[in-house]
């Protein structure tokens, strides 16, 4: 393959990716997850059309999703909360954004 560096899988010689192209790969796949998280938020968001809302994800990808928004729906966001809430139970989802209210 043109412009791919062979790299030994242990077993013999491979044709897998260079670590740098791996990198590169895991990246590329970051940028589409956090365009599709950003896409799915804006769908949403125009459909429910609330005055204001929160956005909670990790510090990792937080301001990544933030940029991939229009303006006019990061103007409105009244609490960033960084943490991964994906497999928080209601109750405790809602302890994150109690403090806001305070």
């Amino acid at each position: 393959m043109a412009g791919r560096f062979s790299v030994s899988t242990g077993a013999g010689p491979g044709q897998g990716l260079a670590h740098g192209e791996a990198l590169t790969a895991e990246l590329e796949i970051e940028r589409r997850l956090v365009k599709l998280v950003a896409g799915r938020i804006v769908s949403i968001l125009n459909a429910e059309r609330p005055e204001y809302w929160y956005l909670a994800a990790t510090q990792e990808v937080h301001q990544a999703i933030l940029n991939a928004l229009p303006q006019d729906l990061r103007e409105r966001v009244m609490r960033h909360v960084f943490a991964d809430l994906t497999k928080t139970r209601a109750p405790e989802i809602l302890a994150h954004i109690i403090p806001a209210w305070a």
